[in-house]
């Protein structure tokens, strides 16, 4: 895609003289349409005798995205494009050609009547997603082939924390890790539950990578099992977006591997988190989070094979996974339990001294105003941080799920859901997870 822009900026760019009155490329006139169903948003910039500066097309393209496109206003306007030329028009089909797969499309509007001829840029989301998802897996598995001396001893798929599967007349106890996680971060947890009398096993996967190719994995684990065992029962236990993975396996007729009977989820953000859109800053805290028994070359292994934030564009509130997922019904034959935490660590008014200094960055420093808009859309609605209505990763209200009448708010943060249980929060949701898997059906 850069290259294609790149292409297009040397073959459809013409320089704009340093003594041309400003008003020449002032940005034209920009709207923008968008459809919720489809996800597909329509850019249409107007032309200045005939021409479209290129600064003007990344405005409206930085509008469309989100971000506020203000920022940008005094940017000089040094390369230009003219709409009216036959060049043009080759040069746009050749990028449509080359920027089809990736979801974006463009197209010159005739003017109407004595009017300016118009840019019209289609973006489909749903389509531009798939494809950069496409290109990092490329990437990774290129990346992990590469660095195949570094590789650790991860496997992924299903273990049996004692080295002894269960025989075929038992239930089990199945716990399935959230995002960037790995069994070994929730290993009190299954220490407990084997203290409580459960054979209990784990499914590793890869905790950053597209959550449907994490349920396939986690589905071909299971239906594996059942083959090899078919009268084993299973109750599986997931940790924050583990939840996500499992209810795509078990709402799923495809994907339902038909032997689970109890699905217990903690801190599972059903309706996403604000907080995916710093996935970056989460990948970056993986890698330096990480036992120091390891070498920085393995954990950068482990971070690359593990994924490249793809899972973060499936964890956003407004994603198009989470708009499958929760159009699927719940599974009939599981018994759903859903554990949310509400020890968020900031109050309410942390929140608003955040947003004041947000505010007075955003009148100092140019990238502060860009990303305002998607400053403001966690600001404005920040409850995953706020104590009472989120755990620090997962707000309450994004965590419910319709069709789950056992719903229990308690009062553990989110970092906490693996760790040996410290606060009497802590403690209650080890306590309750166990009572479940008891009382289960």
């Amino acid at each position: 895609m850069v290259a294609a822009f790149a292409l297009a900026a040397a073959a459809l760019g013409r320089p704009v003289p340093a003594d041309e009155p400003a008003s020449q490329n002032e940005s034209p006139g920009i709207t923008i349409e968008r459809d919720p169903e489809s996800l597909v948003t329509k850019v249409v910039i107007e032309a200045a005798d005939g021409e479209i500066a290129w600064a003007n097309l990344m405005a409206a393209l930085a509008r469309a995205k989100g971000y506020d496109d203000d920022a940008l206003a005094d940017v000089p306007r040094r390369r230009a494009f003219d709409l009216r030329r036959r060049s043009t028009r080759f040069v746009l089909a050749l990028m449509n050609a080359l920027l089809e797969p990736g979801g974006i499309q463009f197209a010159v509007l005739p003017p109407e009547g004595a009017g300016e001829p118009k840019l019209q840029v289609t973006l489909d989301r749903r389509a531009m997603l798939a494809s950069r998802q496409r290109f990092e897996k490329l990437l990774r598995l290129a990346a992990v082939e590469r660095l195949a001396d570094l590789r650790s001893e991860r496997k992924y798929g299903l273990d049996w924390t004692d080295g002894n599967r269960p025989a075929a007349n038992q239930e089990a106890v199945v716990v399935v890790h959230g995002l960037g996680s790995s069994p070994e971060y929730h290993v009190s947890l299954t220490n407990d539950l084997r203290r409580a009398g459960f054979r209990v096993g784990h499914v590793s996967y890869p905790g950053d990578e597209p959550l449907d190719d994490s349920a396939r994995l986690l589905s071909s684990e299971l239906k594996r099992l059942r083959k090899e065992q078919p009268n084993m029962r299973l109750r599986l236990v997931t940790l924050s977006m583990g939840g996500l993975v499992t209810r795509w396996v078990l709402e799923d007729a495809a994907l339902d591997p038909g032997n689970v009977v109890q699905l217990v989820m903690v801190a599972a953000p059903n309706h996403g988190s604000a907080l995916a859109y710093c996935a970056f800053g989460l990948q970056i805290w993986q890698f330096l989070d990480d036992p120091k028994s390891r070498t920085a070359a393995q954990r950068f292994y482990d971070t690359v094979e593990d994924g490249l934030c793809e899972a973060s564009d499936d964890l956003r509130p407004d994603s198009d996974f989470l708009a499958q997922l929760n159009a699927l019904p719940r599974n009939p034959r599981v018994r759903y339990s859903l554990l949310l935490g509400t020890g968020a660590p900031l109050s309410q008014h942390a929140v608003d001294d955040l947003r004041d200094h947000v505010a007075q960055a955003r009148e100092r420093y140019r990238f502060v105003q860009l990303l305002g808009p998607k400053i403001d859309r966690v600001l404005d609605d920040p409850d995953e941080l706020v104590y009472g209505k989120g755990d620090g990763v997962v707000a309450v209200k994004r965590g419910r799920l319709e069709g789950v009448e056992d719903t229990v708010l308690l009062g553990f943060n989110h970092l906490s859901i693996g760790q040996p249980p410290q606060t009497d929060g802590e403690k209650q949701l080890r306590a309750e997870i166990i009572k479940r898997l008891k009382n289960g059906e």
